[in-house]
């Protein structure tokens, strides 16, 4: 039968292994050793009477608990289980951050958010693309500090010319109605618009703007299909029309 063992460090109770009676061993919470009880039987009879008539049947008592000079390993059957202390917290957290794992984590944030007009997605894209960079940055200035002074710096570059570069490529998109024509727009965050696809009953066109939602520039392709299916190329120039060679000329100069 299992042996119950308390510890005179931390308090802590817990069972082990009837073959395990006399040893000595770490508590598994504490790790302070201790002797698991011997277990004593009483006389081998059916029933002990004492003097004022009650029965007493035989059973096992256990010897108090002592701290031997040289423990011997002890198996422990613990029957509960230990919450994790601040400093098993803070190992794992460390371990964590030191793992490719939030670096991951943000690129999932950063590719989720990405081409979004909602603004608490922006915060999210943009911060996570932060985040990915400085973690980066840190890992690959540990990694070569000692052959590459400046990895000193390249915590810092990295997150900055990041945020730089995507702004330059962010873009996101956008369908809104006017009138009976719908408009779906590719734009930069800053509002500038890059393409644009429109379409109403009968027709729709798409192609390149100049920036400035009301300018055309470059090759426009129309497609008519009521009454009859047709297609219609158009050149722009920041919103004048002109021929494809006068365009393509004044693209090469």
């Amino acid at each position: 039968m299992p042996v119950q063992v308390q510890c005179g460090g931390c308090g802590g109770t817990f069972r082990v292994r009837e073959s395990a009676a006399g040893k000595a061993g770490k508590c598994p919470k504490c790790g302070i050793v201790i002797k698991v009880p011997e277990v004593l039987a009483l006389p081998d009879s059916e029933s002990i009477n004492d003097e004022s008539g009650i029965t007493v049947e035989p059973t096992e008592i256990p010897a108090a608990a002592s701290l031997p000079a040289n423990p011997a390993p002890v198996a422990a059957d613990v029957d509960i289980t230990p919450l994790p202390t601040i400093a098993e917290v803070r190992k794992f957290a460390t371990r964590f951050w030191q793992s490719p794992m939030p670096i991951v984590l943000m690129v999932i944030v950063f590719l989720y958010t990405t081409m979004s007009p909602n603004g608490l997605r922006v915060l999210m894209n943009y911060s996570a693309l932060l985040l990915a960079a400085i973690m980066l940055g840190q890992r690959v200035s540990q990694r070569f500090r000692p052959r590459l002074p400046a990895a000193v710096i390249l915590p810092w570059v990295l997150p900055v010319a990041a945020i730089y570069a995507w702004t330059q490529f962010d873009y996101y998109e956008e369908t809104w109605q006017g009138g009976s024509t719908t408009y779906h727009d590719w734009q930069r965050r800053n509002g500038r618009v890059e393409y644009r696809r429109v379409s109403r009953d009968g027709w729709s066109a798409e192609g390149p703007m100049a920036g400035d939602p009301r300018k055309l520039h470059g090759h426009w392709r129309y497609v008519i299909w009521k009454p009859k299916l047709q297609h219609d190329d158009n050149w722009f120039w920041y919103g004048e029309e002109i021929s494809q060679g006068e365009w393509e000329l004044r693209n090469r100069k």
